[in-house]
């Protein structure tokens, strides 16, 4: 990034803290605004939105801008596994599965976390127990280890199936 960035990045920052203290929100909105014009994925003038709302009392408002931020993070957060192959690849697992679980921590309770999870466990060689199947007879041993399952924490599932 150059300098440029940077400089307009520190001066929103600061334009946006100064209005925000001073309670002009609308301006301070308007301001956030014009940044998402030229810069539509701006994480900054998202939450700088964000928080005008809140302080406006417009939590819901707010909690909606959250989640359009939280929407473009996840987005993002592809990079990982993108990542995680690339060490995959060329042998370096602790980097990949650490790559990989970045992904998950950002997308948590999501399909692709559970797909991500599974290459993990693989790297771990772990075996991936498969939701739905029947994993024993003991009714509390199959519903802490689906839990573990649904909640992508192959390693602990199968740890309980062990035993």
């Amino acid at each position: 990034m150059d300098g440029t960035y940077r400089e307009d990045r520190e001066r929103f920052l600061s334009d946006a803290a100064a209005g925000m203290e001073e309670g002009r929100y609308g301006d301070v909105m308007a301001l956030a605004d014009a940044r998402l014009q030229g810069l539509p994925g701006d994480m900054d003038a998202h939450l700088v939105r964000a928080s005008c709302r809140a302080l406006m009392g417009r939590p819901s408002e707010a909690e909606e801008t959250c989640e359009q931020w939280l929407a473009i993070v996840r987005e993002q957060s592809r990079v990982y596994e993108t990542l995680g192959d690339a060490y995959r690849r060329q042998g370096m697992t602790e980097e990949a599965i650490r790559s990989y679980t970045r992904f998950v921590e950002l997308n948590p309770e999501t399909d692709e976390a559970r797909r991500i999870s599974e290459k993990i466990a693989s790297l771990e060689g772990v075996a991936v127990p498969q939701e739905g199947a029947a994993l024993a007879d003991d009714f509390h041993t199959i519903t802490l280890a689906r839990l573990y399952v649904k909640q992508g924490h192959y390693r602990m599932a199968a740890d309980v199936m062990e035993r």
